[in-house]
């Protein structure tokens, strides 16, 4: 809760205070007020799909959740939820109460099949930014969803928002897909926040910017974990997803650092669209019943299979995985 009450907070004054700036000064590249404003938005919709580490077997242990559980002892804020939204108003300079006025629209893109809980994300902090935090400069926030499901809907979404006066800028969730013609079509014509990045187009654009590390900080940092934090690791079974971002994220990210500490590793690939069924054949042809550790850099939906492909083998392998697979099934 402290955790997203301060991202909420962040959006709130960024945003506001970037209303004092007129149209071309925000419209510059490196003048990009509204799209700091916003940064808070996309690390909400981020932050739900790769927030830390974790573990399915040993969650608690594996994220520890720092941002959560240490949150009142690192920002003093406090826990109660009356006491906390004072702390977001005096935090924010806000005004309590609900916003009122024209809405400011946010052009939102998200690949809702496979990353619905970005979408969940940030309406919550549009929801905490306007009834409590007085909207932005007095106005409410209202978000403008886009979904991507192929490539195409890349252009179709960057062409609807870049040609919409009203829409202020754009945030996203995470895409697979249609990354480079979004932006394409976005570059120079709307402020941009990058909300996770995760395939090479998200941190080559020159469209927009991302305020979290994305997968480099994740799925690195997973691999980290494996080495320093698991013991006597001889062998991995990684399963990512079959498409750029997962097979980027396993060959880039993960693999370099076990192998330079002499690791072991299998790995297969897991289509999006992959059954129960056909992640248990995946994960018996990866040998997920002898590594030391699986690793999942996976989808939620596959999370869940990789779950119940685990319980019909009879299988309980160690499992570190990104914040999608965090939770109890």
């Amino acid at each position: 809760m402290v955790v997203l009450a301060t991202l909420w907070q962040y959006c709130w004054l960024l945003v506001k205070n970037s209303l004092r700036f007129n149209k071309e000064y925000l419209m510059k590249r490196k003048q990009q007020v509204l799209i700091a404003g916003l940064a808070a938005l996309g690390l909400l919709a981020g932050a739900c799909s790769s927030d830390s580490e974790s573990s399915v077997t040993e969650a608690p242990v594996v994220t520890d959740a720092p941002g959560v559980t240490e949150a009142p002892t690192v920002t003093d804020a406090p826990n109660a939820d009356g006491d906390l939204v004072q702390w977001a108003l005096d935090y924010t300079e806000g005004t309590a109460g609900m916003a009122s006025g024209d809405s400011i629209k946010i052009g939102y893109v998200n690949q809702e099949d496979y990353f619905p809980e970005n979408t969940i994300g940030i309406n919550a902090a549009v929801e905490f930014i306007n009834n409590e935090l007085g909207g932005a400069a007095g106005r409410p926030l209202e978000i403008v969803p886009c979904n991507i499901a192929v490539a195409e809907d890349g252009a179709k979404c960057g062409t609807e928002f870049a040609n919409n006066a009203d829409i202020a800028a754009v945030v996203t969730g995470t895409i697979l897909v249609g990354n480079k013609e979004l932006y394409d079509a976005l570059n120079t014509k709307k402020p941009v926040i990058i909300g996770n990045g995760v395939t090479s187009d998200d941190f080559t654009t020159a469209a927009g910017s991302a305020f979290t590390a994305g997968s480099p900080g994740v799925v690195a940092g997973m691999a980290g974990f494996v080495v320093s934090q698991l013991g006597d690791v001889k062998n991995v079974a990684i399963i990512a997803g079959n498409n750029a971002a997962g097979i980027a994220g396993a060959d880039l990210l993960f693999k370099p650092v076990i192998e330079k500490a002499g690791i072991a590793y299998t790995f297969v690939g897991v289509d999006d669209t992959a059954t129960a069924a056909d992640v248990e054949s995946e994960m018996t042809a990866v040998g997920a019943d002898t590594a030391d550790v699986v690793v999942l850099i996976v989808t939620l939906q596959q999370c869940i299979n990789v779950y119940d492909a685990s319980k019909a083998l009879g299988i309980d392998p160690v499992i570190v995985a990104t914040g999608l697979c965090f939770g109890t099934p």
